[in-house]
């Protein structure tokens, strides 16, 4: 993939082909160089393969989420609440084997450019893979291998500042700053320190 210097984010579309719709013809507007989509591409939402379809047309890169890798792999169905298993249960059903293969493709980590990372939920193995405060935050940058990582996940948009790794060692929630975004609003951050940043998601219209 080119170097990109601007580039839309989108993540848990959970088979909501109008939003996901709406949502690209508003990137359209926008002068990008790409699209990343951080996962859940299915689960919950009626038309998971026309999402399917619209993502791998329209995404530069694509991570696997949870629900997709559910849907893909019966074990992990057990990890879900009531309706979501029954989500993933129907979507494993409806979809043709070219979308399972689709979903099985994805990678659960990619490096869109050499300061990237893209997953779609914690980095790290934690108490909680839902990263929305400093302290769950200061956890999950044990993973983060460059100076951005991209998640989605949590449906909170949010960004977490923290100094760059102290020769591997864990960071404490007082040394993460959280912003929240607020649209037209830019985010001041240190060039020298690393970055998690979430993205919001709907399951419903």
């Amino acid at each position: 993939m080119p170097t990109m210097s601007r580039f839309a984010v989108i993540s848990d579309i959970h088979g909501n082909l109008h939003a996901l719709q709406a949502v690209l013809a508003r990137i359209n507007q926008l002068d990008v160089d790409g699209i990343i989509c951080l996962g859940d591409i299915v689960g919950y939402g009626p038309l998971p393969d026309r999402c399917i379809d619209l993502v791998m047309r329209c995404c530069s890169l694509t991570v696997r989420g949870n629900h997709d890798d559910a849907v893909i792999n019966p074990k992990r169905e057990l990890e879900f609440n009531g309706a979501a298993r029954q989500a993933v249960i129907w979507t494993r059903r409806v979809l043709g084997p070219l979308h399972m293969d689709a979903l099985s493709r994805l990678k659960a980590i990619d490096y869109p450019h050499e300061s990237v990372m893209c997953v779609h939920d914690s980095p790290v193995p934690g108490p909680t893979d839902y990263i929305y405060d400093a302290r769950i935050a200061a956890h999950a940058f044990l993973g983060v291998d460059r100076p951005i990582c991209l998640i989605g996940h949590t449906h909170v948009p949010m960004v977490f500042e923290g100094p760059a790794a102290k020769g591997g060692g864990s960071l404490t929630s007082r040394e993460v700053v959280a912003y929240a975004p607020r649209d037209g609003v830019s985010i001041p951050l240190d060039a020298t320190a690393l970055h998690l940043q979430s993205w919001l998601g709907r399951s419903t219209p």
